[in-house]
């Protein structure tokens, strides 16, 4: 067993399942090498969610702040004017769920920003909501991004909306790969073939903070594994 006792080995395999821990063995390596491999994963993984954990709230919070200031409380609907049709959606459903509760009406909104899904906040940024739609006629200098979007992110530079979805999209790669316990500890692939590595996707995420609130998020950066 490779070092491994072979009861030990079993509950793992048992338990993890072999097709699973066979995706994190390398050509030729051996059993104990494998699991140090699923081991070193899953602590990278919980190293990374904490940041991860931090540019969502963040965002979240950021992109609903301006929306309000913008648009009132009502932006945030599952009827509202200013969300397409898959958006309102992932609303509603959340507003069903406060509805079954008994929830006053008056009270659900901060429970909306924390129920629909992270992939709601990135689809924001993508390329249906250019060009005014969320607020006609007025669009920023950004692509012709709506306004209200880019001043959630007042510490980006040279800020436009498609270098903010190309970073959201590889952070919701990533953020997906960890929620589903899959491997990160070799790197995320690349446009063009490069493997990104572990410490440059976390200061990736890092840096994205940055760009909505560098204090005291950066303050909070030591506290991340």
């Amino acid at each position: 067993m490779d070092g491994l006792d072979e009861t030990y080995f079993g509950q793992i395999v048992t338990a993890m399942s072999a097709q699973r821990l066979e995706s994190f063995r390398l050509r030729g390596e051996p059993d104990v090498t494998m699991v140090a491999h699923y081991l070193w994963n899953s602590a990278l993984a919980g190293a990374f969610h904490i940041d991860l954990e931090l540019l969502e709230i963040a965002l979240r919070n950021s992109i609903d702040r301006v929306m309000v200031d913008a648009y009132g409380i009502g932006w945030l609907t599952g009827s509202s004017p200013h969300l397409l049709a898959r958006q309102q959606e992932a609303v509603a459903e959340v507003e069903a769920e406060l509805r079954k509760e008994g929830l006053p009406a008056d009270q659900w909104h901060g429970r909306v920003i924390a129920g629909v899904p992270f992939g709601f906040w990135t689809a924001l940024m993508g390329p249906r909501y250019e060009g005014g739609l969320i607020r006609p006629g007025r669009v920023s200098r950004a692509a012709h991004w709506p306004r209200p979007l880019l001043d959630a992110f007042p510490h980006a530079p040279n800020i436009d909306r498609r270098r903010i979805a190309g970073r959201f999209h590889a952070i919701r790669m990533l953020r997906n790969r960890v929620s589903h316990h899959e491997a990160v500890w070799h790197g995320m692939p690349q446009k063009g073939g490069q493997i990104q590595a572990p410490k440059v996707q976390d200061a990736e995420v890092i840096g994205t903070i940055g760009w909505i609130t560098p204090q005291p998020m950066y303050g909070a950066a030591p506290l991340s594994s």
